[in-house]
């Protein structure tokens, strides 16, 4: 259905919105998503990988051809999420508005938000990396824990019968 006059330019981020993070599984909830956006509306994968044909070869393999464009990896691209993402955005630019980006990385989402681009944050949590959870708030643990962890597994250890020399 290619219907220039609703149709948007939507740009979808694969690592934790299609393809698990950690591994090559698909993600069905994002697969579903994308099924849904591609049927009347361009839209382009932001990949974070330099290795264009294993993701275009995994894209093919899993039925997920229906999009416009691809934008990657590239060498010279910062590391930093958000400065990769905005140089990403830019490129997309290029061939148009950018109605929306459907992001997994919530520090990426904020920075969407603040540069005024709308974002849909996808957050499924059995693919979603701890540190990238909304309320996410790394803890120290206090030195006196860490103290009397060691104490514990030490008085273990040597408590432990497997661990003797006297058989």
């Amino acid at each position: 259905m290619e219907n220039a006059e609703w149709s948007a330019n939507i740009a979808m981020v694969v690592d934790g919105i299609l393809r698990a993070p950690n591994d090559n599984a698909m993600i069905m909830s994002g697969a579903l998503l994308y099924h849904s956006l591609v049927k009347s509306h361009r839209v382009t994968l932001i990949v974070d990988s330099m290795a264009r044909e294993k993701v275009q070869y995994w894209l093919r393999v899993n039925g997920l051809v229906d999009h416009a464009d691809e934008v990657y990896y590239e060498v010279g691209d910062p590391e930093d999420i958000c400065d990769r993402r905005k140089l990403q955005l830019q490129k997309l630019r290029q061939h148009g508005a950018v109605s929306f980006v459907v992001e997994s990385d919530t520090e990426a989402a904020e920075m969407f938000h603040e540069i005024g681009v709308p974002v849909m944050l996808y957050v499924h949590p059995k693919y979603m990396k701890p540190e990238h959870r909304p309320g996410f708030k790394q803890e120290v643990t206090p030195w006196n824990s860490l103290v009397t962890t060691v104490r514990k597994e030490r008085e273990m250890r040597a408590m432990d019968v497997r661990l003797n020399d006297d058989f």
